[in-house]
Formats: structure tokens, C-alpha cells, sequence
């Protein structure tokens, strides 16, 4: 799947007359060369920390993907993680997306791009119903069973 669209975005980049070489590579690889060269990966899960592991920043100073360092957003996110207020995390998780003047989203820096979300094939049995499903973020801490309290038998 990343191949593919890894190839998809070559192949719409060099009709913008951008040239792009796409290579297969293991993780080491991968995370070596994540702080200078472009990147398919497939990531996601539904968590503010997903924020905190793609944005914030370490030690050397960069986000542990991406070339990616905003100490405004750092600060957000250290404050969401320090609150005492679930909702007043929320608010901070979201300020550090976009607060009107920087961010991670398209509006603000956009260190990564996201190009889908990947719809997960399932077979089921004839006649369960497994009840309307969230978006499955790469199977990291979500899975079809997120809501199988609400299964039942047709």
C-alpha cells in the first residue's frame, strides 16, 4: 500500500514537472533517513499523543519523523500533557494543530502531508452486524472490535 501511493504521488508530482525517485527501504533506513528526505508512512491512531510522536520535538531538537521543530507547538503540547482538565487538553492538543497563527495543519507549517485514510477490508458472518466503525488508523490501538458492545446478531 505505501509503494502504491508512493508511486501516486510521483506520478502527480512529475505533472507539476517535480522528479521524484521512489525506493523501498526497511526501517532502519526509513528512520535514518526521515529528518532529510521525504517520506511514505503509514501512521495513525486515535490519541492526542499521535500529535506528540509526529510533532513534538526531542532532544537534538527535531520531531522524531520529520524535520520538524515549533517551539509554540512544543509548548501546547507539554501543557495538554501536564492538565489537570481533560477539556482544557483538548483545547491545547488543538491549539497546537492551529491557534490562528502556527501549527501542524495545512493552515500553519504542515510537516507531513496526509494523503488518505485507508478503508480495511473485513470478512464478516452472515448475519452479524458489527455496528458503524470509525475510521481505522493503521491498526495502531484500533480495531474493528472498538465497538463490539454494540454488535448484535440480525
Amino acid at each position: 500500500m505505501r509503494q502504491a501511493l508512493a508511486e501516486e504521488v510521483k506520478n502527480q508530482m512529475e505533472q507539476l514537472g517535480v522528479e521524484v525517485t521512489t525506493e523501498a527501504v526497511g526501517w532502519d533506513t526509513a528512520y535514518d533517513r526521515a529528518q532529510s528526505q521525504a517520506m511514505v508512512w503509514g501512521w495513525g491512531a486515535h490519541t492526542p499523543m499521535e500529535l506528540y510522536n509526529l510533532y513534538h520535538s526531542a532532544e537534538d531538537g527535531l520531531a522524531g519523523y520529520s524535520p520538524y521543530y515549533n517551539e509554540k507547538v512544543d509548548a501546547y503540547m507539554d501543557q495538554a500533557l501536564t492538565s489537570n482538565d481533560m477539556e482544557e487538553s483538548y483545547e491545547l492538543w488543538k491549539q497546537a494543530q492551529w491557534d490562528g497563527v502556527t501549527g501542524v495543519t495545512q493552515k500553519g507549517d504542515i510537516p507531513w502531508i496526509w494523503l488518505c485514510n485507508v478503508k480495511h477490508l473485513y470478512f464478516i458472518r452472515d448475519g452479524l452486524a458489527v455496528a458503524e466503525q470509525k475510521i481505522h488508523p493503521h491498526g495502531h490501538g484500533w480495531s474493528i472490535i472498538n465497538n463490539v458492545d454494540k454488535w448484535s446478531w440480525e
